[in-house]
């Protein structure tokens, strides 16, 4: 009987997939654009490959946002305020304008809006997740957020307030868990409860058909 070397046999299988692992790294390594300032200028910033190449040039957007380029980049455009660019630099989307900077990601989204419409998008992807369709909307607290369908903007120069209309509260599958039916949705908990506004008053209630 011919002898068979097990650990040739054993090893052979073993090495293929640390090579081919090897080459998944290698070949996502090669997509990730890092964010880097002028020394001449550390405001004047743009991005390069792993290769030290620039693929956008410094200055080009007056401030970037995003340390790591992967599938997405939030950069202030002039012309259109703060959006997400893919590496072609077109606009996927207009991001939110919170304390006058781009939304900040919370429970893994941010804000985006078109249209005076505001939806959300997945931090990790850059994939809009819900649809922009509601006209006012919070962050998500607790896997909720409180969404309002026909709430008004109203400036006092500075700052700007949502008012009118009524708040419900959506899951991350942009499902509706609470219907618009609040006059101000305060704070989402963590044991299925939250506090809203009724009447003028202050009132806890139970987060009612949980999808």
């Amino acid at each position: 009987m011919k002898k068979v070397n097990m650990r040739k046999r054993t090893l052979l299988p073993i090495m293929l997939l640390i090579s081919i692992g090897l080459f998944n790294c290698q070949s996502n390594n090669e997509i990730l654009w890092i964010k880097d300032c002028s020394i001449e200028d550390r405001d004047s910033c743009g991005f390069k490959n792993i290769n030290g190449e620039v693929e956008i040039a410094y200055g080009k957007y007056p401030m970037i946002f995003t340390d790591t380029f992967r599938n997405y980049a939030i950069v202030l455009n002039p012309e259109e305020g703060f959006v997400g660019i893919d590496k072609n630099e077109n606009t996927l989307f207009k991001v939110f304008t919170y304390d006058n900077g781009p939304d900040y990601e919370v429970e893994g989204f941010f804000r985006v809006e078109e249209d005076g419409k505001i939806g959300f998008v997945d931090g990790q992807t850059g994939t809009i997740v819900i649809e922009p369709r509601f006209s006012a909307a919070q962050p998500f607290e607790n896997g909720y957020a409180a969404i309002c369908a026909d709430c008004t903007t109203r400036s006092d120069g500075e700052h700007t307030t949502w008012v009118d209309g009524e708040w419900g509260l959506i899951n991350k599958k942009g499902e509706m868990v609470m219907e618009p039916a609040f006059e101000r949705i305060v704070s989402i908990g963590t044991d299925g409860s939250m506090t809203i506004i009724e009447n003028g008053e202050e009132k806890e209630i139970e987060i009612r058909n949980l999808k």
